[in-house]
């Protein structure tokens, strides 16, 4: 067998380390280009008046890692990004999440945008 071609097979088949999608193949530059996109995005999200906080779901999840950070609610992956929101009561979940994603795409060209709606808070004071 080629030993370059076993090399990539078992870099291919072996689990990732972390939950969530972290891509090691990428390196530590792929890490720190994954991360501020990942900070930009929970930012971003976190300024719509309709989430109350972003959530990596119940298993914790959805979140990107890099080396000493864990960035909760948003996970970068190569072909798409997955967004765990908490709502806030009111608008119809679906037109939020797609405003989610409107807003979410042009930062992720060529990944698909999953958003996934963990809770809906009644009764939350506006962040105005």
């Amino acid at each position: 067998m080629d030993p370059s071609r076993a090399s990539s097979e078992s870099r291919a088949s072996r689990p990732h380390s972390r939950a969530g999608g972290a891509d090691s193949a990428t390196g530590a530059g792929g890490a720190d280009h994954r991360a501020r996109i990942a900070r930009e995005i929970a930012n971003r999200v976190r300024g719509l008046s309709e989430v109350v906080d972003l959530s990596a779901g119940a298993f914790r999840t959805t979140a990107t890692f890099t080396p000493g950070d864990r960035i909760e609610g948003v996970s970068v992956r190569e072909n798409a990004v997955a967004i765990g929101v908490v709502l806030r009561c009111g608008r119809p979940i679906p037109e939020v999440a797609e405003e989610i994603r409107a807003l979410v795409a042009p930062m992720a060209p060529g990944r698909r945008v999953d958003v996934s709606v963990e809770d809906v808070a009644a009764d939350v004071a506006d962040r105005g």
